[in-house]
């Protein structure tokens, strides 16, 4: 039987169906590209956090290095001080000096810290001075 377009009615229900099917197909390959974009914009986001924990890293690393630099070059202080201080003591080992402090007490003159009870600069004794006096360079160059 024919109804009034001229399609029978097992045609009509063949093609309502396959326009049925394909509705359905274009609807999920709809919201499979919505999910598609979805997972697109999600990525680059990703991507982003991603690039800015990589430049926190190289910063961070490069903040190391800048502190291990520094570190090294006080470590190099250091030696370099604990040399100077190991060959004081050992040059006063070499004149026998005693460990007491060179100077006893402070001068009571008018100007500078060395100045003297007169004003003379530099003209107070102290025991270092006094070891010296006593104890003249040999001929060999050394101390006694």
């Amino acid at each position: 039987m024919a109804n009034n377009n001229g399609l029978r009615e097992d045609r009509k229900a063949a093609v309502e169906a396959g326009l049925v099917h394909y509705q359905m197909v274009a609807e999920e390959r709809d919201n499979l590209a919505k999910e598609l974009t979805k997972c697109k914009n999600d990525m680059a986001a990703l991507k982003v956090v991603a690039e800015a924990q990589v430049a926190q890293i190289n910063s961070m690393e490069s903040r190391v290095a800048s502190m291990q630099i520094i570190r090294d070059q006080a470590v190099a202080e250091r030696a370099k001080y604990e040399t100077l201080f190991a060959s004081f003591q050992v040059m006063l080992r070499a004149f026998v000096l005693p460990a007491t402090p060179l100077i006893t007490e402070a001068p009571q003159g008018e100007g500078t810290p060395d100045s003297d009870s007169d004003g003379d600069i530099g003209t107070h004794r102290t025991p270092f001075l006094d070891h010296f006096a006593r104890n003249p360079p040999t001929s060999k160059g050394e101390y006694e």
